[in-house]
């Protein structure tokens, strides 16, 4: 950013937007099936569970980002506002309230949704386990739950 943008970038307010990750695992399948994308990651998208178990298979790979918990794209950066997700709106408007920016928020449009139930509703007891083995960074520093 430093490089494209100059060295003021950095004294810029910084926002971070974190998600449940119980809730972003079923938002990323139902993304997937949407996209087609099951084969260009080899994970099936037969099942939510097969989707989980793929998942995570390929998580272990350094270039699968897809996995990348919330906190390490926040790592090191002490300054940064996090909103979540599910109060997304609200949390923007403070946001902005708090750091007294010039910024209409009824400009901003939500891409690529995907439609589906409670996230509770996919889970069985091994993907709730998975998702937290991957994830636990984000349960606890975020103060998530199941």
């Amino acid at each position: 950013a430093k490089e494209l943008l100059g060295d003021y970038v950095t004294e810029l307010p910084l926002l971070a937007v974190v998600r449940n990750p119980y809730d972003r695992m079923v938002s990323m399948f139902f993304f997937a099936k949407k996209h087609d994308l099951g084969q260009l990651y080899n994970i099936s998208l037969d099942s939510f569970d097969s989707f989980v178990d793929g998942f995570y298979r390929e998580s272990k790979h350094s270039d699968f980002f897809h996995a990348r918990s919330q906190c390490d794209y926040i790592k090191g950066n002490d300054s940064v506002t996090v909103c979540r997700f599910e109060n997304l709106e609200d949390d923007i408007y403070k946001f902005i309230a708090d750091k007294d920016l010039s910024f209409n928020i009824d400009e901003l449009q939500k891409l690529n949704g995907t439609n589906h139930n409670n996230y509770k509703s996919y889970y069985t007891d091994k993907s709730k386990e998975t998702v937290k083995k991957m994830w636990q960074d984000d349960l606890t520093r975020f103060s998530y739950s199941f």
